[in-house]
């Protein structure tokens, strides 16, 4: 039977910020046969450059693991452009920057799997910080 999980011969870009869960899973594509490129947080100015040089030379690639996730769970009140500007550059606007150099270096292979991780905050967050939010404290 095949394993729907083996990652044997499989090349993976890994976008990553510093968190503990990104290593975790790093560690789990190389114990699932993943050769793994790792490429540490980027910024948008400097990401087409960065991504065609990492496809030179280590694409095109079977998958990709967008894992940086900027949360931030200040009271609405204390939320300023310039916070909603840095999220949406680190949440959003990198990763789609990454794809759109991806796309038209030729940097995933067809089939490729893209994986974007995001806060649980959305669908779950936690009490404390809801309260706080609601409360201005």
């Amino acid at each position: 039977m095949v394993n729907p999980m083996d990652l044997t011969g499989k090349s993976i870009l890994f976008i990553r910020d510093s968190s503990s869960l990104n290593s975790a899973i790093i560690d789990q594509l190389h114990i699932l046969g993943g050769e793994v490129t790792i490429l540490d947080s980027l910024q948008i100015s400097t990401t087409e450059s960065i991504v065609k040089e990492i496809v030179r030379k280590d694409g095109p690639f079977d998958g990709l693991v967008y894992g940086i996730v900027h949360s931030d769970f200040r009271p609405i009140r204390l939320i300023n452009p310039e916070i909603t500007d840095m999220l949406m550059h680190d949440n959003y606007g990198i990763f789609i920057e990454v794809i759109r150099v991806l796309i038209k270096s030729k940097g995933l292979r067809n089939g490729a799997s893209v994986v974007a991780m995001s806060s649980i905050s959305s669908i779950r967050a936690m009490k404390a910080n809801v309260q706080a939010t609601l409360e201005g404290t």
